[in-house]
């Protein structure tokens, strides 16, 4: 959390909660698992969780105090403090699960009072005091949330507005090395792929949209995430990565589109059209799932397949979405004939769009030549 005011320090994950994605386990046995079934899934231990534990403090020269920085004296980060910086080589690499930037001191003596969880009449602590320069912690990567790489350093993603779609799918549960910035899944989703892909899983994605100490709304989702039972090279999840990621990069430029082509069919340049592409995440995300699904199958019998016709398909899904949703958009009853020139040459932008050359060659299909488009459009026009 962030507070107002001179040092007060963010949490682990930076200015708010950050993402958290925990692996949801798949039963055939089990309809929903416990809380304590979910929770310990996803604890990992100090023998896989990699660089955290190489770059924390040594084991044998831990104790409990520095796991619980609560048990022992109050690392703060004023100038000329205990200590400027907090990172994994002060502490157990265990207490990313319980870091500490605010200093929150109960306030004593007790008082008697109603509870506000159990509504009994009971001793209850008056209230508390904060103070800042309290734990500054650097270098840190939590285990549980995505990171994204921005100027050599990783960084842990936070929710935004317009909410979670899968859109994300591709760097919660696989990773990104995309050509601006990087994404790497949280470490508990790269190690259940590794250590325990013979198991069938989904993935919670869940955390607060935060603006500065004001939470703006909650935001989750769930996701299947897919693995290979046998791909020790890792070739069989770099194909499917490498399909994912066109697929995904033709479909971000499709709905970036639709907002514009609606935009201007509204004669608009100002004012907030996100439900525009929210509405297309939202009615074609089914289709994607059972898309990568198919992919993930090809995939695993042969590795090579680039799954042309599948991508194709989805080209098709695509096109169509977009033309229905700006149909919905801009079609209203007090259209006027000026109206609808603006509408008609904004959704011929629309579909001239969906079929430049940057998404043709992203989902593999082959591109006509002026001769065919002629042909084509000559037969259309004879329907």
């Amino acid at each position: 959390m962030r507070r107002l005011g001179a040092g007060y320090r963010t949490s682990l994950r930076g200015g708010g909660p950050g993402w958290t994605t925990l692996v949801i386990p798949k039963d055939k046995d089990l309809e929903e698992p416990t809380l304590w079934q979910l929770l310990w899934l996803n604890v990992m231990s100090e023998e896989v969780l990699g660089n955290l534990t190489t770059t924390a403090k040594d084991a044998d020269d831990c104790e409990e105090n520095h796991i619980f920085p609560w048990m022992y004296s109050t690392r703060t980060s004023e100038k000329g403090g205990r200590t400027e910086t907090t990172m994994p080589v002060d502490c157990d690499w265990r207490q990313v699960y319980w870091a500490m930037p605010s200093r929150v001191r109960l306030q004593f003596p007790v008082v008697q009072a109603r509870c506000g969880i159990s509504f009994a009449e009971t001793a209850c602590v008056a209230g508390y005091v904060t103070k800042n320069y309290g734990a500054n912690y650097v270098g840190w990567r939590h285990p549980l949330s995505p990171h994204y790489q921005s100027k050599g350093d990783w960084l842990p993603i936070h929710p935004q507005p317009g909410g979670m779609s899968y859109r994300h799918f591709l760097g919660w549960t696989l990773g990104n090395g995309g050509p601006k910035n990087g994404i790497e899944t949280a470490k508990i989703v790269s190690l259940y792929r590794r250590v325990r892909a013979g198991y069938g899983v989904s993935l919670w994605a869940f955390g607060y949209d935060m603006d500065n100490a004001k939470a703006r709304g909650w935001q989750e989702a769930v996701m299947p995430l897919f693995v290979f039972a046998e791909d020790e090279s890792g070739d069989k999840t770099k194909a499917l990565q490498s399909i994912v990621t066109d697929i995904l990069s033709a479909t971000e430029e499709v709905a970036s589109n639709l907002r514009s082509c609606v935009r201007n069919a509204w004669k608009v340049e100002r004012g907030d059209l996100s439900f525009v592409v929210t509405a297309f995440w939202q009615e074609t995300e089914m289709a994607f799932y059972r898309l990568v699904n198919d992919i993930h199958t090809r995939v695993n019998s042969v590795p090579a397949d680039q799954a042309d016709d599948l991508r194709k398909e989805w080209h098709g899904v695509i096109c169509k979405k977009t033309e229905e949703i700006f149909d919905k958009a801009v079609m209203t009853s007090d259209i006027t004939f000026e109206d609808t020139e603006k509408i008609v040459r904004s959704r011929q932008n629309l579909r001239g769009y969906n079929r430049k050359k940057t998404i043709l060659n992203a989902l593999h299909i082959p591109i006509e030549s002026k001769a065919g488009v002629k042909k084509n459009k000559k037969k259309e026009a004879s329907l």
